[in-house]
């Protein structure tokens, strides 16, 4: 199990992990190993899973299963509430990520069309609810620890809050301070990426 201070990720998470980032597996298999071995994943697991069912999402979201997904967003929120030490910087970029990429519509459905399904299914709906909560608890604790970003966790911190559209003043002030001295050992990606953030965040019209 997670808890305490950040450390070296026990066997049983790095096999559970694995598990989880199988290239061939499905999101329902990462759903049904939540389910059975939940109480074993440690934060990395829980980052990882969000991570992995973001990538894996069905391009009309998730229905069938949200009720799931919205579990594990729950879960991995109170897991931050809880002990937000235990999570080192890659876990909660990688968290964040992922919750933002379940929480925005899928690419190439009309974002006004797919809402309005959404919210005539209040079980969809939950995902966004619960992305929402697990990415303001992912927020409490970065804004402290921004410094600990390497570049691509900050620009996939900035990336996600800005395209779940969460207005985070304290976060996004503390990714700049530590963004800024250190921008010349950012890649071109990273560099786009933070810029977006940050125009998007200052109310820029920017393209996804």
């Amino acid at each position: 199990r997670g808890g305490g201070r950040v450390g070296s990720p026990s066997k049983v998470a790095i096999m559970l992990n694995r598990q989880i980032a199988r290239q061939d597996g499905t999101h329902g298999q990462i759903l049904d190993l939540f389910e059975m071995r939940g109480g074993d994943f440690s934060e990395v697991n829980y980052a990882t899973a969000l991570n992995w069912l973001a990538k894996k999402q069905p391009r009309a979201g998730y229905v069938a299963d949200a009720p799931r997904v919205a579990s594990l967003l729950s879960t991995t929120r109170s897991r931050l509430e809880a002990n937000g030490a235990a999570w080192d910087a890659r876990a909660m970029a990688n968290a964040a990520w992922g919750a933002a990429k379940l929480r925005r519509p899928a690419r190439g459905e009309n974002a006004a069309v797919l809402e309005a399904r959404r919210r005539r299914d209040g079980k969809e709906l939950a995902i966004r609810d619960t992305s929402t909560a697990c990415l303001r608890a992912i927020a409490n604790g970065a804004r402290h620890r921004a410094d600990e970003f390497k570049a691509q966790e900050l620009a996939n911190v900035a990336w996600a809050f800005a395209t779940a559209n969460l207005d985070e003043p304290e976060l996004f002030a503390a990714l700049a301070a530590s963004a800024t001295p250190r921008l010349s050992r950012f890649s071109a990606q990273e560099l786009a990426n933070t810029a977006w953030a940050f125009a998007k965040r200052l109310g820029a019209n920017v393209g996804d």
